[in-house]
Formats: C-alpha cells, sequence, structure tokens
C-alpha cells in the first residue's frame, strides 16, 4: 500500500511539472503574440522546453519501471493518452492556424478536455473532483469567446488553475498518507 502510494505521489509530480511547463508555455505564447514579439515560438518556447521535459520524463519513467508498468495497466490510461495527444494536435494547430482561428481552436481544446474529466467523472465518481470538467466548459467558452490572443493566457490560467493548483494539492496528500504509520 504505502509503494502504491508512492508511486501515485510521483505520477502526480509529473503530471504536475508537466502543466506548469505547458503553463509557461501558454503564458510566453500570449505574450510573444500580444506584443508582437519577432521570434518563433513555435522553435524557441515549445520545441525546445517539451523536448527537455519528454527526455526528463523518459529518463525518469525508465529509473522506475515498476511504477511505469502499473500505470500502463489502469484502465483509463489508453482514454488518457488519446486524449492528451489529440489536445497536444489542437494546441500545435492552434500555432500554427490564421490568428483569426487559433481562439477557436484552443476552445475546442479546452472542450476536449472538460469531456475527458466529465466522462473520469461519469465512470468513476469522485466528488472532490466534480467541479473540472464545468469549470473547463467555463474557460473554453472564455476562449472562444475572447480569440486570441487572450485565449493563450486564458488556457495557461485554465491549466495551471485546474491541473497545476490540484495536482499539487493530491502530490501532498498522497505523500502525506504515504508517509503515515499503519493504524
Amino acid at each position: 500500500m504505502k509503494q502504491a502510494s508512492h508511486s501515485k505521489a510521483r505520477f502526480n509530480l509529473i503530471v504536475t511539472l508537466w502543466g506548469l511547463l505547458f503553463t509557461k508555455c501558454f503564458l510566453l505564447e500570449f505574450w510573444v503574440r500580444h506584443y508582437a514579439v519577432p521570434i518563433n515560438s513555435l522553435i524557441y518556447v515549445w520545441t525546445l522546453s517539451t523536448l527537455m521535459a519528454a527526455v526528463a520524463t523518459v529518463v525518469y519513467s525508465n529509473l522506475h519501471k515498476q511504477t511505469r508498468a502499473e500505470l500502463m495497466q489502469s484502465p483509463g490510461f489508453l482514454l488518457s493518452v488519446t486524449t492528451i495527444t489529440v489536445t497536444a494536435l489542437f494546441a500545435i494547430g492552434s500555432l500554427v492556424s490564421p490568428v483569426e482561428q487559433s481562439g477557436y481552436v484552443l476552445a475546442a481544446a479546452a472542450l476536449l478536455i472538460a469531456i475527458f474529466h466529465g466522462w473520469r467523472l461519469f465512470c468513476q465518481p469522485r466528488p472532490t473532483q466534480a467541479w473540472i470538467a464545468p469549470c473547463w466548459l467555463v474557460v473554453a467558452s472564455a476562449i472562444a469567446y475572447s480569440g486570441s490572443p487572450v485565449g493563450f493566457l486564458l488556457f495557461a490560467f485554465g491549466i495551471f488553475c485546474l491541473w497545476v493548483i490540484p495536482g499539487i494539492a493530491r502530490f501532498f496528500a498522497l505523500r502525506q498518507q504515504a508517509a503515515e504509520p499503519p493504524a
């Protein structure tokens, strides 16, 4: 049991760090577009950041092969990977699409995340996380209404508030649970 809590805590930490990375990338994308900074953000912000984080994640997962094997056998793993992949494709689409359309593509990504959280709530009811799907719907609506470049700022805000902060809370809760002696 103690090992399972450590595995969950490690996984939540990795997911939270990825969320923090994406928050930074979307925030920088907002600033680049809002202030018309003449750089290629796709290369200098997105590619460099995600490449370094991906290498670190692969190295980390090779160090913890048992945790990786347990994670891949969990029932929602395939759905999670599929949702993350499609959302990433939408995020990339928002970066390369014309300015007028990038807000709608980001709104579709936020809507996909809301649907994913709604489905997870339907399959595994967790009252403590029931608020996440409606909040992502609000973020998707706000992005669709405001467009680009503000959509990047709102998406970054959504990731930080709905992914990073709850992830940090789960990490510390699981760590505390793992540190407690069995009764």
